[in-house]
């Protein structure tokens, strides 16, 4: 791995996911150091590892899985590695100790679950196990997945994943030496990428998400020699048209313009509300659409961080399948509008045949579609946008073809969504 390849990663990892977002609240709240004998501090890390995608504990069981971690904290505080050690610094006896303190907390019980009447226990798994532990030694652990796990081709169980560890390890090595090779301290890397607060090892485990858990991968040398020199052509032209505009202008002969023109009171079309769906009861399905005036509602799991919009019956009898979007979905929705739009106004954008061949412009349904997702996925942009509306997160400029705005920060997103069917 070198400094490129790692800078590409973490600049898709922030922009792309909440995940940075989500860690740097978890760190601010309990202060400087993470204790598990406070109860608190318990329930802040088992909230933070829901934000970060740990289903297995689930709401109604966090008392048992706090009780857990904090018996498995009082069984192997003590030998942890210290707090003030990198992960490169650890001796191969420190790294192989990792292992039964891994597979110790691995098994415990996170929650239950009722299936055909009897109960099954979650455990904490080893997603959740990488996490806990990189939640007590951010400069030691690394968080993984099952896709780094496959990819990677490595097991579940502790040894596999001091395994891990060590590969990241040899990873900091070349890291270290294009560091070496660009003029740059290695512990310097979290600020020069916009990262403070961040750790080395951390950086490196995002580098393995990004390219194994969701196989996006740095461009070669040569693609970005080919943007770098449209970039530098573009920069010319441009300069070269400035100067020769600046020498047909004649400051002392120019004249300002004036234009008249009438102010025209804008008029919004009118939608027939549903013209093609059944009578509706406007309490079950309390959304519309702008264009076509459909109803639907947004169902919200707070638990698994989804929102699935429900459509009625048409009147010929068909019947739109249910859309499910995850919170950090919409979180990267949002961030695209950001990313392309700057504070401009932006178009519904989802017609099908040009979503299907790439060719649709910019807007809310190819924010979709490129996350990546279907082209009938990308068709609930329809929906998604009253929806993004009725929580504040949208302003609506234009209703009929529909243009909005995003109104807020795209990180402020989540909060909205939880606030709104927290209230509801």
């Amino acid at each position: 791995m070198n400094l490129y390849e790692l800078a590409f990663t973490c600049y898709i990892y922030d922009h792309f996911t909440s995940f940075n977002r989500t860690y740097k609240k978890f760190r601010e709240l309990p202060g400087k150091k993470l204790d598990l004998y406070d109860s608190g501090h318990r329930q802040h890390l088992i909230d933070w590892l829901n934000d970060w995608g740990c289903r297995q504990f689930s709401l109604k069981h966090h008392n048992d899985a706090s009780e857990q971690i904090l018996s498995w904290y009082r069984g192997y505080k003590n030998d942890l590695p210290s707090e003030d050690k990198k992960l490169w610094e650890l001796t191969e006896l420190e790294l192989d100790g990792i292992s039964g303190i891994y597979d110790d907390l691995l098994v415990r019980k996170a929650s239950q679950v009722s299936r055909k009447a009897q109960s099954i226990p979650k455990t904490v798994g080893p997603t959740g196990a990488s996490k806990i532990l990189f939640a007590l030694r951010p400069e030691i652990a690394v968080p993984w997945d099952e896709a780094i796990r496959k990819g990677l081709k490595h097991g579940n169980n502790g040894s596999s994943y001091v395994d891990y560890l060590k590969r990241v390890c040899l990873e900091i090595q070349s890291l270290a030496h294009s560091c070496r090779n660009n003029n740059v301290e290695l512990l310097d890397l979290p600020m020069l990428l916009d990262r403070e607060g961040s750790t080395v090892a951390q950086l490196v485990g995002e580098y393995f998400w990004i390219t194994e858990t969701r196989k996006c991968y740095p461009p070669s040398p040569g693609i970005i020699k080919s943007w770098a020199g449209w970039l530098n052509r573009d920069a010319s032209n441009n300069e070269s048209r400035t100067e020769l505009s600046e020498e047909k202008s004649s400051p002392v002969e120019s004249s300002p313009i004036s234009i008249n023109f009438k102010p025209v009171k804008r008029k919004w079309p009118e939608v027939k509300c549903g013209e093609k769906q059944v009578q509706i009861n406007a309490t079950e399905y309390p959304l519309i659409t702008h264009g076509k005036g459909y109803r639907f509602k947004a169902i919200c799991d707070l638990d698994q961080e989804t929102i699935t919009f429900s459509y009625p019956s048409k009147s010929d009898g068909r019947q739109r399948r249910d859309d499910l979007f995850s919170f950090n979905e919409i979180f990267r929705i949002c961030k695209y509008l950001q990313n392309h739009f700057e504070g401009r106004s932006f178009p519904l954008a989802n017609n099908v045949e040009m979503l299907g061949n790439n060719t649709e412009r910019s807007g809310l349904g190819m924010a979709i579609r490129t996350l990546p997702q279907t082209v009938s996925r990308a068709q609930a942009a329809s929906y998604l946008g009253p929806y993004l509306e009725k929580i504040g997160t949208f302003k609506v400029i234009v209703p009929r073809p529909a243009r909005w705005k995003l109104v807020v920060e795209p990180e402020m997103v989540i909060d909205l969504i939880k606030k709104y069917h927290a209230q509801a």
